[in-house]
C-alpha cells in the first residue's frame, strides 16, 4: 500500500507529500492542496494537517483508510463499483444511481455500524448453536436406534421365516405392519423432530462460518454483503417432548399358531396410590369381590380384611389371627392362601386345606384327599372354580399338584386329579411347590423350591413340561449363567459354589397371558411372555422397591405388597401392556 500511494492521492505525480486531508483520508503535494483542494468550497471546511517527511508516516496514514469504495460492489448493479453510500436507503451506490458525492466520514460510520450488527448477531447465534446441534444430535441418534432397533427386529422376524415354509411369509408381513403400526420409522414425531433440528442446525452452521470469516477478516466488501445476505432471525430453543415405544419381539419356542412369535409394547406400572399399612410383611393378596380385599402374614397367621374407598386405605374389620395349633406346643403353618366363592382357601401343613369364612371362623373342608400323607403348599382358584395345590408327602419323594372340581363342600364331593411328573421321562415336575397360578389356556405356573434356590416351572394343562426360567442376567447373573452356559467339569465345579441369585417371592398373570413374578431381593417384576421369555423388569422406571406379593384386583389394578426399608407398604398401580 505504500508503494502505491507514496505520490499525491490528487494529481498521482507529485511525489511531495506534504498535506493529509483527515475528511477525504488522501495524501497531498503542496500544488494541489493549494489550488484544488483548498479552493473547492465544499472541500474548504476538510481538516487538513502537515505530514512529516518520513517513509513511515505515509506508510502510517496510508493504513489508516479503511473503506474502499472502488472495492464494493453496488447494492443494485453488481458489476459496477460503490462510489457512495446512502444513509437513507442503506445501500451502496455506483456513478448511475448517485444523486450528489457523499461523505467518506458517514460511510467510515455506516461500516462500523454494519460490523458492529454482524459481531453481535455471530455472538447471538455462537450462544445458541450449541444447544442445536447438541439437541440435533440427540435426536438423530434417537431415530437412529429407534430405525437400527426395528431393522434388527426386521432381520430376526425374516431370518426366522426364512428357516419355516412359505405359508408363513404372510404372518411375517404382518407382524412387520404390526411394528409399523405401533411406530412407522418413516412418519413420526421423531423423525419430524429431527427434520426440523438439522434444518435448524444447518442453517445456523451456514451462517456461523460467514460471520466467522467475516469477523476473522473484516473485510468491507465481505461486511456489507453479509449485512444484506445474512438473516438475522435467531431461533427459539425448543424441542418436541417425544417419547419412543420400546418394542420386543418375542420369538416362538414352538410350533404354534404363530411360529414366527409376536412384537408387543414394554409393559409398565403407573402408581395410583401407596399405603403404609400397619401389618407385618405381607405374604401374600387375595381379591374376593369388588370392595373387599385380603392380605396375610405367614409368620404371625395374622389376615387383614380391607378396602381402598376414595384412595384411601380402609380396614372392614378386625384382624384375624390363626390360633390352629398342630400339636400342644407349635401352631400350624400356613402356606398359602386363595380366593374361592368370595372367602378365603389356605392351605397349611396339618390340616391340608381349610376355608376361613367371612365371620372370621375356620372351617376344615375335604379331610380325606389321598391315602398317603400329605403336606399341602402353594394354592390357586381359577376362573372356572378349580382349586389347584401343590402337594409333597412327608418323605419328599412325591411331588406334584393336586387339581380340585365339582367341588361341594356341604356334601364332601369333589374331583380330584393329581400330576405328578412328566409322563414322557417319568421325572418329578417340581421340588417344592410353594405358589401357582394358571392363564386363560389352563397352563399353569408354578415358583418351585430347592433348597435355597427358586425357579418358575410352567406346564400344560394335562402336565406336559414347557419350560423354566431361573432369572434373567440383568437381575439374576449366578442363575441366568447356570442355565445359558455350558460350562466344562472345573468351572461348573466353581460355579456350583456361588450362590443362586434368583428367589421369586410371588406369581401372577394378566388377561393378556404374560407372566409377572415378584423377587424382593432385586426390586423387580420380571415379566415373562406365556413361553417363559424374560421381557422386562416393569419395576425398573418405578420408586416401588421390596415387591413380596402380588395380585390383581377384581377392577383389573395391580395390587403389589412391600417392605420397605423395615416399614410395610401397599402399592396400587395400573398395569399396561
Amino acid at each position: 500500500m505504500a508503494s502505491k500511494y507514496a505520490n499525491c492521492q490528487f494529481c498521482e505525480e507529485s511525489a511531495d507529500v506534504n498535506w493529509h486531508c483527515k475528511s477525504c483520508d488522501l495524501n497531498l503535494c503542496d500544488l494541489c492542496n493549494t489550488k484544488i483542494h483548498t479552493k473547492s468550497e465544499k472541500l474548504s471546511e476538510h481538516t487538513v494537517d502537515p505530514v512529516k517527511h518520513s517513509s513511515e508516516t505515509i506508510k502510517d496514514l496510508e493504513n489508516l483508510c479503511k473503506v474502499d469504495l472502488k472495492k464494493i460492489a453496488c447494492s443494485k448493479h453488481i458489476d459496477q463499483r460503490c462510489v457512495t453510500y446512502c444513509l437513507n436507503c442503506d445501500k451502496s451506490l455506483c456513478s448511475s444511481c448517485l444523486i450528489k458525492p457523499f461523505q467518506y466520514e458517514e460511510l467510515n460510520k455506516v461500516y462500523e455500524e454494519k460490523y458492529l450488527l454482524l459481531k453481535n448477531l455471530k455472538s447471538k447465534i455462537d450462544d445458541c448453536y450449541p444447544f442445536f446441534e447438541e439437541k440435533a444430535a440427540n435426536f438423530r441418534k434417537r431415530d437412529d436406534d429407534e430405525v437400527k432397533q426395528h431393522n434388527e427386529m426386521k432381520e430376526k422376524i425374516f431370518k426366522r421365516k426364512s428357516e419355516v415354509k412359505d405359508a408363513v411369509t404372510k404372518e411375517a408381513l404382518a407382524l412387520v405392519e404390526v411394528m409399523k403400526g405401533i411406530w412407522d420409522t418413516d412418519n413420526n414425531p421423531v423423525k419430524s423432530e429431527r427434520e426440523r433440528l438439522c434444518q435448524v442446525e444447518q442453517d445456523l452452521k451456514a451462517r456461523k462460518k460467514i460471520l466467522d470469516k467475516v469477523t476473522q477478516t473484516q473485510e468491507p466488501a465481505l461486511v456489507f454483503s453479509s449485512a444484506e445476505k445474512v438473516s438475522t432471525d435467531i431461533p427459539e430453543k425448543s424441542v418436541l417432548e417425544a417419547k419412543t415405544p420400546e418394542l420386543y419381539y418375542i420369538e416362538s419356542k414352538e410350533d404354534m399358531e404363530k411360529v414366527l412369535g409376536s412384537i408387543i409394547r414394554k409393559p409398565r406400572v403407573v402408581l395410583i396410590k401407596t399405603f403404609e399399612v400397619d401389618f407385618p410383611e405381607i405374604s401374600g393378596l387375595v381379591s374376593l369381590n369388588d370392595d373387599i380385599c385380603v392380605m396375610y402374614n405367614k409368620e404371625h397367621r395374622r389376615f387383614k380384611y380391607f378396602t381402598i374407598s376414595d384412595l384411601k386405605f380402609v380396614t372392614t374389620k378386625s384382624d384375624v389371627v390363626d390360633e390352629s395349633k398342630k400339636d400342644r406346643h407349635s401352631y400350624v403353618n400356613i402356606m398359602d392362601i386363595t380366593s374361592y366363592n368370595e372367602e378365603v382357601i389356605l392351605s397349611d401343613d396339618t390340616f391340608q386345606m381349610r376355608r376361613l369364612k367371612n365371620n372370621g371362623t375356620f372351617d376344615n373342608i375335604l379331610p380325606s384327599f389321598t391315602k398317603d400323607k400329605l403336606i399341602f403348599y402353594g394354592i390357586h382358584a381359577t376362573n372356572n372354580y378349580e382349586i389347584i395345590v401343590g402337594f409333597t408327602n412327608k418323605g419328599m419323594n412325591s411331588t406334584g399338584i393336586l387339581e380340585l372340581t365339582d367341588i361341594d363342600y356341604s356334601k364332601n364331593k369333589y374331583v380330584i386329579r393329581r400330576v405328578e411328573c412328566d409322563k414322557r421321562s417319568f421325572k418329578q415336575l417340581f421340588t417344592v411347590p410353594i405358589k401357582i397360578t394358571t392363564d386363560t389356556n389352563g397352563d399353569i405356573f408354578v415358583i418351585d423350591e430347592e433348597d435355597n434356590s427358586r425357579s418358575v416351572v410352567s406346564i400344560g394343562k394335562w402336565g406336559q413340561p414347557k419350560w423354566t426360567y431361573i432369572g434373567h442376567k440383568s437381575l439374576n447373573p449366578v442363575s441366568a449363567a447356570a442355565l445359558e452356559s455350558e460350562d466344562d467339569d472345573e468351572e461348573e465345579e466353581e460355579r456350583q459354589e456361588q450362590e443362586e441369585d434368583f428367589y421369586p417371592n410371588d406369581i401372577v398373570t394378566t388377561s393378556s397371558g404374560l407372566v409377572l413374578v415378584s423377587e424382593e431381593e432385586t426390586n423387580a417384576i420380571h415379566v415373562l411372555s406365556n413361553d417363559g421369555q424374560f421381557i422386562c423388569n416393569c419395576l425398573s422406571d418405578s420408586e416401588i422397591i421390596a415387591p413380596v406379593s402380588i395380585c390383581f384386583n377384581n377392577k383389573g389394578q395391580l395390587m403389589i405388597g412391600c417392605s420397605d426399608s423395615g416399614e410395610t407398604k401397599l402399592h396400587i398401580v395400573n398395569f399396561y401392556e
